[in-house]
């Protein structure tokens, strides 16, 4: 059973009917989960007319996001708690307007040909997502939010008395049994990442290299605590050395961590430092390590020669430069 997750509000539930087309396919006495019939998929009937998409739909979804979504003039997506700027009260492209529950699904899951129409008019089943998510049945799911998600889920199909199978039913309880995140809320940082530096590489000797650590929202009141956590070829404190930790400033997403490469007695080439990083306040940890490269001094022109070069560049246009004036 295949479902696409979005972004979107779920209202009052009680609305149309499809109770006739779900009796006819499902066994008598059907399992019944969250208020649901757990039964087996229906064969899709491609001749159901489900009508136009309503005009202006992100705009529109947009009004619906709930204050806790929205700041700075702009938007966040729920599954991501990326901020996206409004222009004429919309967003574009990579954002695009989604169902919680796709047409194609509500096919699978029995509904009224009847309905068609006014499931694919009504609002409340629509969303706006930067990251789609699809297939929860076998084990995808939102990084945010999740519960959150699998509610709304249940929430459409309960409104268009539609069914679940038992796959898609043991997915969506293990969302909303694991995961905290019910209300939707981008208030407090919820992801943790290293900037990708543009130069990735320290020459032994003193070169520092300088790391940027950052949330994706503003850190809370007290500062958000980063402690870094080493692993590669290169050992800490005779190859490198850096802080244990830092703290990104209350307000601020970025905090800066210094890497220098000491000079030792070895011949060693290439060398890395793969670092992962963790938080308090909120508690967040790094999901993709960054991975840096000791370059031996030995396989780096000397800094004194590349130095003298450059002065003896610098010099001779300076006497062209002389030169040209007293021709003048």
């Amino acid at each position: 059973m295949r479902i696409v997750a979005s972004v979107g509000i779920v209202a009052s539930l009680a609305g149309p009917a499809s109770s006739e087309a779900q009796q006819n396919r499902c066994p008598p006495n059907p399992e019944t989960w969250r208020g649901l019939q757990v039964c087996p998929e229906s064969p899709r009937d491609e001749s159901v007319d489900f009508g136009e998409y309503p005009d202006d739909l992100r705009r529109k979804t947009i009004t619906l996001l709930p204050d806790t979504m929205k700041g700075d003039g702009g938007v966040y997506m729920p599954f991501t708690c990326e901020w996206y700027r409004l222009e004429n009260g919309a967003v574009f492209f990579p954002v695009a307007r989604q169902l919680i529950v796709s047409r194609g699904e509500a096919l699978d899951s029995g509904i009224d040909p009847d309905d068609a129409l006014g499931f694919t008019a009504h609002l409340d089943n629509y969303t706006i997502t930067d990251e789609p998510v699809s297939d929860a049945g076998e084990g995808q799911e939102p990084r945010l939010h999740a519960a959150w998600f699998a509610q709304q889920v249940i929430d459409v199909k309960r409104r268009w008395e539609l069914s679940v199978d038992q796959v898609e039913r043991d997915a969506l309880e293990r969302m909303l049994t694991t995961s905290v995140d019910r209300v939707l809320s981008c208030t407090t940082p919820t992801a943790l990442t290293f900037r990708e530096p543009s130069i990735s590489v320290v020459v032994e000797g003193g070169d520092s290299l300088v790391v940027f650590v950052a949330t994706n929202l503003p850190a809370p009141a007290g500062g958000t605590q980063v402690t870094i956590t080493t692993e590669g070829t290169a050992t800490l404190g005779v190859d490198y050395r850096l802080q244990s930790g830092i703290t990104i400033s209350e307000g601020e997403r970025i905090g800066a961590l210094d890497v220098t490469a000491d000079t030792d007695a070895e011949d060693e080439g290439g060398e890395t430092i793969i670092l992962s990083a963790s938080s308090t306040n909120p508690t967040l940890q790094t999901k993709e390590p960054l991975t840096l490269t000791i370059q031996d001094s030995t396989l780096v022109p000397a800094l004194p020669l590349a130095g003298s070069v450059f002065l003896a560049v610098l010099l001779v246009h300076l006497f062209r430069r002389r030169r040209s004036g007293k021709n003048g």
